[in-house]
């Protein structure tokens, strides 16, 4: 087919022509003020979103009390919020493909900014189940859509940069949480109205649901990206939005943005011209009717074609690969404030022994006689966050720093794949030294050293997914390795919880092994797929 007499349509065989054409459109578009806002945008939601998962760890030993939690049912808050994020996977892909990018960020975001403050007022342990329930299911249409919002917002230069520095503003996320934490969680008040309590942790709950709500409102002044645009056969206000793009970035007028388009033989200047293009708008009803059904198949057919012969062993490394990568990550990052915690009650508790990570885990197993003096305060109540748990947790975040400089750097000269086999090797030496440690300080270099690692690995895992994947599958294989993460989180977490308290060895060893089992796999990676970004034009 002659793409100069392409027919605009979202047949399975044109998609990535189309594809390829909007691409160029945009790069045309230039990059400046309105790039940098988008990249904003993106860099909030995901600071936003570490801060809310980061969040739970020091609510934990603080909720502990008002809810009479065990270890097993502390744990069940990080669960129940990883099975909504899982679940909530498949759903806000489904609806970023029939609604749109833009609109999936503005509904998650309020939606998770409501379950959150909810959560914080809420009487009851399992109310509070039940919003972390649905506030995780919020989230992952979040985290999800924003990677794929920018990318396709950005001229193909600028694009690998940009998703690389997303890495920063998780960072900054899990720097956030300890500070704010730190801030609020230690003030003493006591606001109880019956059935209501409301303490320090409480307010820290609820203010850390408000940038969802800030978020949220920015999002309404944000266009659709012009992908999404073109699949969805919207093309009338795809040459709007194009051309916004254009004016705002360079400050010329929309006319001369399409004189550019017809200079470059672009094969949608013509439908975008067309004076027959609000065709497109008659018959809303039965179009929409006609979209949600070819939106369906299409992710039907996409799911389908990620366990073809020609996708399936690249399909399964990395979906095992992302389950393994953050089985191990959130496992930790979200049950290290409580470990930290564990090391500061057992050094007040001895505070001339030295002890293992695995002996300081045992801290709340009562009857034994290290831990008699604790047996009437089962829950902690008597026992304030110590304040060295936000320090380290702060370290921690600004461990991280490093790595979130250097990547996006580098890139380009060592490529995904090698950061990935160096960080989940890396990892597991660090793991397997969690055995080895005998102080708190030991503790807390060897946190450091794996949550920089591992941390790096979630973002990179995404892009590897963008480099080995062709681009009309790229989006479902990035929701199914969400999926995927999700699992594994859930996974590690119940796992975790269960274990820790008499069973830290063969914990400390199952994550070990899955991080050593994510090198391999990392070896084994594919190369880049081939790239779809240039000029088909040149092809025809």
């Amino acid at each position: 087919m002659k793409l100069s007499t392409m027919k605009i349509s979202t047949d399975v065989s044109n998609e990535i022509e189309l594809e390829q054409c909007v691409q160029l459109a945009v790069n045309k578009a230039g990059f400046g003020k309105f790039n940098l806002k988008v990249m904003a945008l993106c860099c909030l939601v995901y600071l936003n979103t570490a801060l809310s998962i980061c969040s739970i760890g020091f609510i934990l030993p603080s909720a502990a009390c008002d809810f009479q939690m065990s270890t097993i049912e502390k744990g069940n808050i990080n669960i129940v919020s990883l099975i909504g994020m899982a679940l909530g996977c498949y759903f806000w892909g489904c609806y970023a493909g029939i609604k749109g990018r833009i609109k999936t960020l503005t509904f998650s975001l309020f939606l998770h900014g409501t379950f959150e403050f909810l959560s914080a007022i809420v009487p009851s342990y399992g109310c509070f189940l039940l919003f972390k329930f649905l506030s995780g299911f919020a989230i992952s249409g979040q985290s999800g859509t924003l990677f794929v919002y920018l990318g396709e917002c950005q001229p193909t230069r600028y694009r690998e940069t940009l998703l690389s520095w997303l890495e920063m503003s998780w960072t900054l996320g899990l720097i956030a949480a300890p500070i704010i934490g730190w801030l609020i969680i230690p003030l003493q008040f006591d606001f109880n109205v019956k059935p209501f309590l409301f303490h320090s942790w409480n307010l820290f709950v609820l203010i850390c649901s408000l940038p969802s709500l800030t978020i949220g409102f920015w999002t309404l002044y944000f266009v659709e990206s012009p992908k999404f645009l073109a699949e969805s056969m919207q093309m009338s206000e795809l040459a709007v939005v194009l051309g916004k793009i254009y004016t705002e970035n360079t400050g010329d007028t929309v006319e001369k943005y399409f004189e550019k388009i017809a200079e470059s033989k672009n094969p949608l200047y013509n439908t975008l011209k067309s004076s027959k293009i609000d065709d497109y708008d008659n018959s809303k009803g039965d179009s929409k009717m006609k979209s949600l059904r070819k939106i369906v198949y299409s992710m039907y057919t996409q799911t389908i074609s990620l366990f073809k012969p020609s996708h399936i062993l690249r399909s399964f490394n990395v979906f095992i690969l992302v389950s393994c990568i953050t089985a191990s990550y959130y496992t930790l990052m979200l049950w290290f404030p409580e470990l930290f915690q564990r090391f500061a009650k057992f050094e007040k508790m001895h505070p001339e022994k030295r002890s293992s990570v695995c002996e300081v885990s045992k801290i709340n197993v009562f009857g034994s006689n290290e831990t008699l003096m604790l047996e009437n305060d089962v829950y902690g109540c008597q026992n304030n966050i110590h304040d060295s748990v936000f320090f380290h947790t702060l370290v921690l975040g600004l461990a991280c720093l490093p790595l979130s400089i250097i990547l996006p750097l580098t890139v380009k000269y060592v490529g995904y794949k090698i950061y990935l086999v160096i960080c989940t090797f890396l990892s597991t030496i660090v793991t397997v030294g969690f055995i080895f440690i005998s102080s708190s300080t030991q503790n807390l270099a060897l946190s450091c050293i794996f949550e920089a690692s591992t941390s790096v690995c979630m973002s990179i895992i995404f892009c590897i997914i963008v480099d080995i994947f062709p681009t009309n599958l790229r989006m479902m294989a990035a929701a199914l390795a969400a999926f995927c993460a999700r699992v594994g989180a859930f996974a590690g977490n119940w796992i975790f919880s269960y274990l820790i308290d008499n069973y830290c060895l063969p914990l400390i060893l199952i994550v070990a092994v899955q991080l050593f089992l994510c090198t391999i796999l990392s070896f084994l990676l594919p190369r880049r797929a081939k790239s779809e970004d240039t000029n088909p034009i040149q092809n025809t």
